[in-house]
């Protein structure tokens, strides 16, 4: 039986054909930084919207725990919703819900299919709610003619999930500078565990998973090296040695 890697595996082919994705997606919006992880970033847009303990977050009932994890550890209280049978926020039983205190609001593109935004996107406004995209499973897509990561006042994304990364994220908004997010740089130490980590997936074996860790990790540049270049460089070397 043939065995397949979890996670998307860097050989030489990608290096052709189209340079630029068909299709408009996260990469779209105008402020970006780097993460070690999806979950990293939604603690960078709770601390870029300064959520204090206390305060509530939305988030839906259909989720993983990386999504959970972060409100926990900031303090706030996951305060939980339901979606519909597309994946959308169910903004009918939002309309009922008792909201007081609540702050920002988690909503997910699951499953690669892009979620209409804009009943969502009015609903926040009007509640004065932050609105979180979270795009982990949908890098690229288009909802009601706009890139995903759009409506959001900040949007995350998740590296690994489409790309041969052993592990990154993003945070991006289209209106929100990110600047002034203090991000600690990247130890060498670091750059060695992730190559090692993407030679694993190269082999297609399981790596390792950053979203699994039991602390967050933040990081953007390191000795001239962003997050999991690397790891990068590595596995192409990996790849093209068996070749």
């Amino acid at each position: 039986m043939r065995s397949y890697p979890r996670l998307p595996v860097l050989g030489w082919s990608a290096f052709s054909g189209e340079r630029a994705a068909p299709t408009r997606g996260v990469l779209s919006a105008r402020h970006r930084r780097y993460t070690t992880s999806g979950r990293a970033a939604i603690a960078l847009a709770l601390r870029a919207l300064e959520i204090r303990p206390g305060d509530k977050v939305l988030v839906p009932t259909y989720h993983c725990p990386t999504m959970i994890a972060p409100i926990a550890q900031s303090g706030a209280q996951p305060f939980f919703y339901p979606i519909t049978a597309s994946g959308g926020a169910d903004l009918e039983w939002l309309q009922h819900a008792t909201l007081a205190g609540a702050r920002a609001i988690l909503a997910t593109h699951y499953f690669g299919v892009p979620q209409p935004m804009s009943r969502l996107r009015a609903f926040c406004d009007a509640h004065r709610i932050a609105l979180i995209e979270d795009c982990a499973h949908a890098f690229f897509g288009v909802s009601e003619g706009i890139a995903v990561g759009s409506r959001g006042d900040i949007a995350i994304a998740s590296l690994p999930k489409f790309f041969p990364v052993p592990e990154g994220g993003l945070i991006l908004s289209a209106t929100y500078p990110l600047k002034k997010l203090d991000l600690a740089p990247c130890s060498w130490r670091d750059e060695v565990k992730a190559a090692v980590d993407a030679i694993e997936v190269d082999e297609g074996l399981s790596g390792l998973d950053p979203d699994a860790d039991e602390f967050i990790v933040v990081q953007e540049v390191g000795h001239g090296f962003e997050a999991g270049q690397l790891a990068v460089l590595i596995s192409i070397l990996a790849a093209s040695l068996r070749q």
